[in-house]
């Protein structure tokens, strides 16, 4: 994984020129780093679940679906504690039942849902589907490893020991409130479902967690420290307290329309909170060939940074320099990227400073102007699960060519024209509500996640 304080940017000098594919591959094959690939993919989100026989997620994705419902009351069952709650929509997985999933003969060890966290439950369903997609008979299990994803740990659980703590003081009635709530309770809960001896941790941060602990994989199997990566990502705390919370920081939007996410949408107030896992399975090219596994798509570079200038206010600076070195990662040019999956979390501020942050690296010649579209229009913010179902997303777009609509609504000018200096031709951001397809030649999609604490991750996905 890259990751630098900021620098100068120099990604036009570097990327000077246009590199094919061919060119790219043997300048891998000639300085003998491994090329991570990505083999098995799962998804549990509010428009259904991604995995083998299951592609309920991606259909209703292209049919411009949303995955939201009306918020109050809250809780259905107690219909007059509303909190004070001023978000009208949420993206919660309410009714989600995993008694459903934990008869699968996947499962080395069939793990008992009863008492554990949502995040982690989604997390193991998520992890199942991409894990029951490949044969697992021969990998040494001491060689295959678990990295997790997640932001604000259990928050159900939080949460509800709080409460209580609150009402019974130290005679609490959860006991499994420690490991529900300690960031690795998924890691660990995964490693022994599938019996995976390999080391298992977790990578808290914020917005961006999914997608550093998809980085952390990478660098472990290029270091050859590892053969298999199981990498997930997840978060389910669409809960009153938390909701407060971001409310507290004016994060959520108030609209009741159940389209109410609108990514760089003119009128666009804040994000629906939601909720949703993901999870793929990563290895070398090398190991994949090797097992004859399918391969999805390849990894194809990541970067990583820290803007170091906010704890919560977006940095264009730090986000632009975060997508070059994935870019130089990838040793592929700016015009090479067909299309971007942004963060786009339909804030006022954050997707503008991510607009002008793409236009600075993509602004500059009229051949760079790749589609921008972001997948939280239609399932919502998933905070640390966000960059893995997303990528999932990406990857979909890239085996497909098909980017999936995001509602129709006007488009803020100011996102489409965020930096009229980086862009001399005059040309707006390629930002697609209603869809797209890729050219048939399609070479690379981006996927970006910037959280909290200023800290930013870019990957590019390829075909192999």
């Amino acid at each position: 994984m890259r990751s630098h304080i900021l620098a100068p940017s120099n990604i036009q000098t570097r990327c000077k020129g246009e590199q094919d594919l061919k060119t790219r591959y043997r300048n891998f094959q000639e300085s003998g780093e491994k090329r991570i690939v990505v083999c098995g993919m799962g998804a549990v989100t509010t428009l259904g679940n991604y995995g083998p026989d299951n592609d309920e997620l991606w259909r209703s994705l292209l049919a411009g679906k949303t995955g939201f419902r009306h918020l109050h009351p809250i809780d259905p069952q107690d219909p007059e504690n509303s909190f004070g709650i001023k978000a009208q929509v949420v993206g919660d997985l309410f009714g989600f039942d995993p008694e459903q999933y934990k008869d699968d003969r996947e499962w080395s060890r069939r793990p008992n849902f009863t008492g554990l966290d949502k995040a982690i439950q989604i997390g193991l369903v998520a992890s199942n589907y991409a894990v029951s997609s490949l044969d697992m008979s021969k990998v040494d299990p001491e060689r295959a490893a678990v990295s997790v994803g997640i932001g604000l740990g259990g928050g159900r659980s939080s949460e509800a020991s709080l409460k209580s703590f609150l009402a019974r003081g130290p005679n609490i009635q959860m006991g499994n409130a420690v490991v529900n709530t300690m960031p690795n309770g998924l890691a660990g809960r995964a490693s022994i479902c599938f019996q995976f001896k390999g080391p298992s941790f977790a990578t808290p941060a914020a917005c961006a967690s999914s997608l550093y602990a998809l980085f952390a994989a990478c660098d472990m199997v290029k270091l050859g420290r590892t053969d298999v990566v199981l990498v997930i990502g997840t978060e389910a705390c669409a809960t009153p307290h938390y909701l407060a919370t971001f409310q507290r920081i004016n994060a959520l939007t108030y609209s009741s329309s159940l389209n109410a996410s609108m990514p760089f949408g003119l009128g666009r107030d804040g994000f629906v909170m939601s909720e949703g896992a993901g999870a793929l399975i990563i290895t070398s090219l090398e190991y994949a060939k090797k097992m004859g596994w399918p391969i999805v798509a390849e990894i194809a570079g990541y970067a990583a940074n820290s803007g170091a200038q906010d704890i919560v206010v977006p940095n264009s600076q730090g986000t632009r320099r975060c997508m070059e070195l994935a870019l130089e990662d990838a040793r592929l040019d700016p015009a090479q990227i067909d299309a971007i999956n942004a963060h786009g979390t339909s804030t006022p501020e954050g997707d503008l400073r991510e607009a002008e942050a793409i236009s600075r690296v993509f602004g500059n010649d009229p051949s760079w102007n790749p589609f921008v579209w972001s997948t939280k229009a239609n399932l919502g913010h998933l905070l640390g699960g966000a960059g893995m179902v997303e990528s999932i997303v990406s990857i979909m777009t890239l085996v497909t060519g098909k980017i999936h609509p995001m509602g129709e609504y006007a488009l803020d000018r100011d996102c489409l024209f965020p930096c009229t200096e980086a862009t001399p031709n005059g040309l707006p951001l390629n930002i697609v509500t209603g869809g797209a397809e890729l050219d048939k030649r399609r070479t690379a999609v981006m996927n970006s996640s910037f959280g909290f604490g200023d800290t930013n991750g870019s990957v590019i996905f390829t075909q192999v």
